[in-house]
């Protein structure tokens, strides 16, 4: 079962290690420069609101956070799943 917390700082060294290849990269954090760095991912953190862990059984399953757009509204920003937990329902609604 999944459940969600507040990222912390340590976690940032295990989710830089997600994106698999450039392409993955890419479309977790476009700004971002692979193979990312922890360092690159709090910095990002620091500037979105609600960084964001999934757990399941104390592990890291997947981050994501919100950001504000230009229009007023917010959105989701720097989606990734773990290599591990894909294809299990860890992006699931």
């Amino acid at each position: 079962m999944f459940s969600s917390r507040p990222a912390e700082s340590k976690d940032f060294q295990t989710i830089c290690m997600f994106p698999q290849n450039k392409r993955e990269c890419f479309h977790m954090f476009p700004k971002g420069t692979y193979p990312l760095t922890s360092q690159q991912l709090e910095e990002e953190a620091l500037r979105r609101k609600c960084p964001t862990v999934l757990t399941c059984s104390g592990e890291i399953a997947g981050y994501a956070n919100l950001y504000d757009s230009a229009e007023n509204a917010c959105w989701l920003g720097n989606v990734i799943v773990s290599p591990a937990f894909r294809g299990r329902g860890a992006g699931t609604p």
